[in-house]
């Protein structure tokens, strides 16, 4: 993180960090649903939506238990005719949409990039 001060406030172009994100955006991790006294997060809402596909795609499909052979063994999984490559591209191309999602979500509250999440992980 240091080395973002080298580029900051430089010539030629005294560059400044991203900030000011439209409330649209921000409103998906800080707003919420209210209904007289009871309040629910936005995303409390899309998790919950999103949880019964990921139950049923993972728990009752060909693709789910595919995905859990190849987890205990891809060698074994591959033997038993299951195209171990193409199910973890996809799996990968998911875990990839889930990562977006989760930092559209991370990034709303603070209404800006938030340099100090990042320090933490």
């Amino acid at each position: 993180m240091a080395s973002n001060s080298i580029y900051f406030n430089t010539e030629p172009n005294s560059s400044q960090p991203i900030g000011g994100l439209r409330k649209d955006f921000t409103e998906l991790g800080s707003g919420a649903f209210t209904a007289g006294p009871i309040s629910i997060p936005y995303i409390v809402i899309i998790r919950a939506a999103g949880y019964l596909p990921d139950l049923v795609l993972f728990n009752k499909t060909a693709f789910g238990k595919s995905l859990y052979a190849i987890g205990g063994n891809p060698e074994a999984a591959r033997v038993s005719g299951i195209n171990v490559t193409r199910i973890l591209v996809i799996i990968y191309a998911l875990a990839g949409a889930m990562y977006g999602l989760a930092g559209t979500f991370g990034g709303g509250p603070h209404r800006r990039p938030h340099k100090q999440l990042w320090q933490r992980l």
